[in-house]
């Protein structure tokens, strides 16, 4: 297995450390943070802030230890790599300039033995930003991670709104690759080549809140409305 075998296993030990807090604390004394969390970050920084403090966002981590369980049978899955096409679906955990960050894309394409495209499948007609920032911050997890990657680095998005269409999708991905998704009928291919810089501009912009360098901001906009803190909330009247 080589290089992709010695990778896991230390991303195994990095998940383990993590769960055993060797890098708290982050705001709320949160021992990582999930992608899905800067996520959220970005749709409304306050009102995740709230959400946290409220306890209505759990993070244990005893998560993480169930965490190396899928982490472990893609190790398996990947243990006789000698080059061509897998997909597998499987936690990325990687320190990014001091914050621990965890998250499980719904599949990574591994081609000779190396990321070559991270996927996600989503039940909508079409892509938003928001899927464009998520699948950057996936990239970056998988950059500063010890997983080696292709460059460049594909971050693939699938949209339909029938279930069996995305799991269709998964199963080209199998067969063909990227390119097996073209065939596909019935769902909409985004794709995006993963930037370095524009992915750490991105998540630097995140991080000072969860390092206790700033107040949360909120994001004033229509969703303000039917927020449970419009109420406490300085945006909460716009």
């Amino acid at each position: 297995m080589g290089g992709l075998g010695e990778a896991l296993e230390e991303e195994r030990l990095l998940l383990e450390a993590i769960g055993r807090g060797e890098y708290c604390c982050l705001r709320h004394g949160l021992p990582y943070v999930r992608v899905s969390m800067m996520v959220g970050q970005l749709l409304c920084e306050r009102r995740l802030d709230y959400e946290l403090s409220e306890g209505r966002i759990e993070v244990h981590v005893r998560e993480l230890m169930r965490l190396l369980r899928p982490l472990l049978a893609s190790a398996r899955s990947l243990a006789g790599c000698s080059g061509g096409r897998l997909v597998v679906s499987m936690p990325v955990a990687a320190l990014i300039d001091r914050v621990p960050v965890v998250g499980r894309p719904d599949a990574i394409l591994f081609e000779d033995c190396r990321v070559a495209a991270i996927v996600r499948l989503k039940e909508a007609e079409r892509a938003s930003r928001l899927d464009e920032a998520r699948l950057r911050l996936y990239g970056l997890l998988v950059d500063y991670s010890p997983l080696p990657h292709a460059e460049p680095l594909r971050l693939i998005e699938v949209c339909s709104v029938d279930r069996r269409v995305l799991a269709e999708a998964l199963l080209a991905l199998r067969g063909g690759g990227i390119e097996g998704l073209k065939a596909v009928e019935g769902c909409r291919v985004y794709s995006w080549i993963y930037d370095r810089g524009s992915a750490l501009q991105l998540f630097s912009r995140l991080a000072g809140y969860w390092l206790g360098l700033r107040a949360p901001m909120p994001r004033p906009g229509r969703l303000c409305m039917e927020c449970r803190w419009r109420g406490v909330c300085s945006a909460g009247g716009l």
